[in-house]
């Protein structure tokens, strides 16, 4: 197929949510043994069976101070799921990446998906309030009683704002363990150097963000795959500049 649809390259991964991966069943990358170079990280997955008290506790010290100096400056994080979703608050969502990106960074038609996930309950929409004003949004998909963190922004006149952030994933985790959800993946490990990606310093500091939630470290089993030899060589070239610009 990638022959004759002249594909260069393709990358998959293991969806960590996964059985065998919760389990502990699967031990190495099944996608080596394709012709994928392995380029696994991990990521972080929070278990939500424990009391609601207990998954706070577990929390980072920073983490639990940002959560509570975001309510003491009467921050307010709502939870949007298909009964109580519209397509105009939705919309918010969509001017809020724009502001905060400063341009149009994917199609209207994406939007226009992700509004129908929160419709058919494949996803759940966050929203952060000042005054009730909405000045931050996170999108989490859903799926058999396990959820994962998609997207999110912040108007930029509110991203230096401590705890955001911190009490928009606490209210998400406090609504996923109440709707009887089971896991939620917070989002990937990135690490300073060479993979599919080279982590700058703003991925690398997601990925501190993203660990102070007391959840557990999975594998994230990654492989990518390249049928041009000319092209992996000017990939791995540009990635390998791009490291040296980083560090």
């Amino acid at each position: 197929i990638s022959k004759n649809e002249n594909i260069a390259y393709m990358n998959f991964y293991v969806s960590p949510l996964s059985t065998q991966i919760l389990n502990g069943d699967m031990k190495v990358n099944p996608l080596s043994k394709f012709g994928f170079h392995d380029t696994t990280i991990s990521t972080n997955i929070l278990s939500l069976n424990s009391d609601e008290d207990v998954i706070y506790r577990n929390f980072r010290k920073g983490t639990k101070s940002n959560i509570k100096t975001a309510q003491k400056n009467n921050f307010q994080t709502r939870v949007y799921d298909k009964e109580s979703i519209t397509e105009e608050n939705f919309l918010k969502y969509k001017d809020i990446h724009f502001k905060a990106a400063g341009r149009k960074t994917r199609p209207d038609k994406t939007w226009e998906i992700m509004y129908q996930w929160v419709c058919k309950d494949l996803s759940i929409l966050a929203f952060t309030y000042k005054d009730e004003v909405v000045i931050s949004g996170q999108l989490v998909n859903t799926f058999n009683q396990k959820a994962y963190y998609q997207s999110g922004a912040t108007l930029p006149e509110y991203q230096r704002e401590t705890g955001i952030g911190h009490l928009a994933q606490w209210e998400i985790i406090k609504y996923l363990k109440n709707n009887g959800f089971t896991h939620y993946e917070l989002g990937w490990n990135w690490y300073p150097n060479i993979s599919q990606e080279v982590a700058d310093t703003k991925m690398l500091g997601i990925s501190r963000f993203k660990a102070g939630f007391g959840a557990d470290i999975y594998p994230l089993f990654r492989g990518e795959w390249f049928r041009d030899k000319v092209y992996i060589k000017d990939v791995y070239l540009k990635r390998m500049e791009l490291f040296i610009e980083n560090n």
